[in-house]
């Protein structure tokens, strides 16, 4: 883990990946955009916000919380689908 902005997910295989963009995919529109720019875009925050039309703080209270549900969603997925 580079910084502490990172997520702490172990995806190692494609069917882990696969979760993960379904769980980008269908999460709220306003934290999928702050992650994507974040992420694969790697956009400073000050960036998004120009971008999205907000303030720094309101693109880092989205990436934290997208961040959360990102997470959540993928352990809860991923022990759900080990059980199967």
């Amino acid at each position: 883990v580079s910084s502490p902005e990172d997520l702490t997910l172990n995806v190692e295989t494609n069917e882990e990946i696969k979760l993960l963009i379904d769980i980008i995919v269908n999460m709220p529109e306003i934290y999928r955009d702050v992650l994507t720019y974040r992420y694969l875009w790697d956009c400073s925050f000050g960036t998004i916000a120009d971008i999205m039309h907000c303030s720094v703080s309101t693109v880092k209270t989205r990436f934290a919380r997208g961040k959360l549900i990102l997470e959540k969603r993928f352990k809860e997925k991923a022990e759900y689908e080990k059980c199967e």
